[in-house]
């Protein structure tokens, strides 16, 4: 025999056993709208378009691609001591079927980058700061590549995010 349990919804039958683990089709308590878990959700947070206000993100982000053409002697971003995260990412390809090689980037803050000298990302690697910034300029430069068979596709980027208070 099996016991009965006590249903939580006074529209329909009691149910009990094999029930309780797995409803019937079309089983009320399962399909109940409002009942404070499942439809729970929580208020506006106040940065949305619209919203009444409230807590409101105080960081700002930019995104700077990197290409073929980037100069190394200018600064990617300048300095920022409001910088609270940087992420620098090396998206270059290259088909592996070939001799040729995508590029090595190189990062450094606060001077030109120098090929072997800072940090080094090789194609397809990326890298977030996100624990005491520096908050110096932002420099690049490209590593040796080979591209005679013309696969090699140099991009990156870096996205740097601010505090606006």
């Amino acid at each position: 025999m099996v016991s009965e349990v006590a249903h939580p919804s006074t529209a329909g039958p009691k149910r009990g056993g094999v029930d309780m683990l797995m409803p019937t089709a079309y089983d009320d308590v399962w399909t109940q709208l409002d009942d404070g878990v499942f439809n729970s959700y929580p208020g506006a947070l106040g940065n949305e378009p619209g919203a009444s206000p409230g807590w409101q993100n105080p960081n700002r982000s930019a995104t700077i691609p990197i290409g073929p053409n980037t100069v190394p002697y200018l600064a990617l971003v300048s300095i920022n001591p409001k910088r609270v995260s940087i992420l620098m990412q090396n998206n270059s390809t290259f088909d592996p079927t070939t001799s040729d090689v995508a590029p090595t980037m190189y990062f450094n803050f606060g001077a030109q980058a120098q090929v072997g000298i800072g940090i080094g990302l090789a194609p397809g690697v990326g890298l977030v700061l996100d624990n005491n910034v520096q908050a110096d300029s932002l420099y690049v430069t490209f590593g040796p590549s080979v591209n005679d068979s013309g696969t090699v596709v140099v991009q990156g980027a870096v996205l740097e995010t601010s505090d606006t208070n």
